[in-house]
């Protein structure tokens, strides 16, 4: 019996693999033509940071919410941020089919949750988007950031400017550069209403005009 193997050199090219055996799995992504490729690359110039597999936009902003909280000593330190957040994708996806029940698609996990755990994490399936639209300002692999975090590297301190006689530079350090800066400030994001991924859309009226809106909570 042959077996199919690769020698990967990084973290995000064994994410890749593992994105392309996961869809292998699919109904409907055999690419018998040999043109999968070149459908990609024309995706990627014309929708760059967007996939196919992407299920939800609230997606990019609970991810960032996570990291996030790991940035901002928000969360307890993990020892392994990479780790802690693989447990916490499989509680969100517990979450939200709790939250949800069988009446939402585009839960990601939501069938693997009780075999072990999410296979295919949205923190790899969003990466790339949340870099290119600049929600994380970062040119490293999810696999180094979270090493990048555990390391505190996020937080460059610069000495006391003015070198006070008799003031220490660290009374005067401040964080210079964040690398995950969101519009809002809510401390019970992961409450059942602020983590739900279904979207509210709104109608509204002007100039006998139609407007549908959609606004993510």
């Amino acid at each position: 019996m042959s077996q199919l193997g690769w020698v990967d050199f990084s973290s995000d090219e064994r994410n890749k693999v593992k994105l392309v055996l996961a869809a292998l799995n699919e109904p409907g992504t055999l690419d018998e033509l040999g043109i999968g490729q070149i459908r990609d690359a024309f995706a990627n110039r014309l929708f760059p940071g967007l996939s196919t597999i992407q299920t939800r936009a609230k997606y990019f902003i609970t991810i960032a919410r996570l990291l996030r909280d790991i940035q901002n000593g928000k969360a307890k330190k993990p020892r392994n941020p990479h780790l802690w957040l693989e447990q916490q994708e499989h509680l969100l996806a517990e979450a939200l089919v709790r939250i949800h029940g069988g009446v939402e698609n585009g839960i990601i996990g939501a069938e693997s949750i009780a075999n072990g755990g999410v296979g295919r994490r949205p923190s790899s399936i969003y990466w790339n988007g949340l870099k290119t639209f600049g929600i994380v300002k970062s040119t490293l692999s999810l696999h180094e950031f979270c090493t990048a975090l555990a390391k505190n590297e996020h937080m460059p301190y610069i000495a006391n400017s003015d070198h006070q006689e008799g003031k220490d530079d660290d009374d005067d350090v401040h964080l210079t550069k964040r690398w995950i800066e969101l519009p809002d400030q809510i401390d019970n994001w992961q409450a059942d209403d602020n983590l739900k991924i279904s979207m509210a859309m709104k109608l509204f009226l002007q100039r006998s005009r139609a407007f549908v809106i959609i606004v993510f909570r």
